[in-house]
């Protein structure tokens, strides 16, 4: 979608782009743009982030190695593992 139209779009409802930013890798990115259908939320309760699109990098930084990315097993034992906090 041409970066105009995108972010004309992203005024009033959530576009492809703008919520491409939250499933970056990184927080605070993961923590914004959550919406579905319309922007105004994000907008409201301040979870509103821009990223250009080429910086965007997805993932989890978080919850597991990455050597454990493609671990089948290991991802489907993750829902019952202790969280560490």
């Amino acid at each position: 979608m041409p970066k105009g139209l995108d972010k004309a779009i992203s005024y009033i409802l959530v576009s492809p782009n703008m919520h491409k930013v939250h499933h970056h890798w990184k927080q605070p990115f993961t923590d914004s743009n959550y919406g579905a259908v319309l922007s105004i939320w994000d907008r409201l309760f301040g979870t509103f982030m821009k990223l250009d699109i080429k910086d965007i990098r997805y993932g989890i930084d978080k919850h597991y190695s990455n050597d454990k990315d493609e671990d089948f097993m290991a991802l489907m034992k993750k829902p019952f593992q202790k969280l560490d906090i």
